[in-house]
């Protein structure tokens, strides 16, 4: 019953302890996992500048330019979002 930027926020403080605001909806796409399909969706996120991540659900976290996203070894499902974050990294 909770509306997609709610969604995010809550997932994101569940992993990572930090209260983002999630600002605009970048683009979507879709894949199958065990024969179900699934939304993936980019969005454009504020977070604290003085927010420490605790890494709940990772082994690590990092910043990372356009080169070096585009460089990671990706789900293909996360590199299908990679042209809606691209244009944000440019420049």
């Amino acid at each position: 019953g909770e509306s997609e930027p709610e969604a995010l926020a809550r997932e994101f403080d569940e992993e990572f302890g930090v209260a983002l605001r999630p600002e605009k909806f970048l683009g979507e796409t879709s894949f199958m996992n065990k024969g179900v399909t699934r939304r993936l969706a980019a969005w454009l996120a504020q977070i604290p500048g003085d927010a420490k991540l605790e890494l709940r659900e990772h082994l690590a976290c990092r910043w990372v330019g356009l080169a070096e996203l585009s460089a990671l070894d990706l789900a293909d499902s996360d590199r299908k979002l990679l042209p809606y974050v691209s244009p944000l990294l440019e420049g």
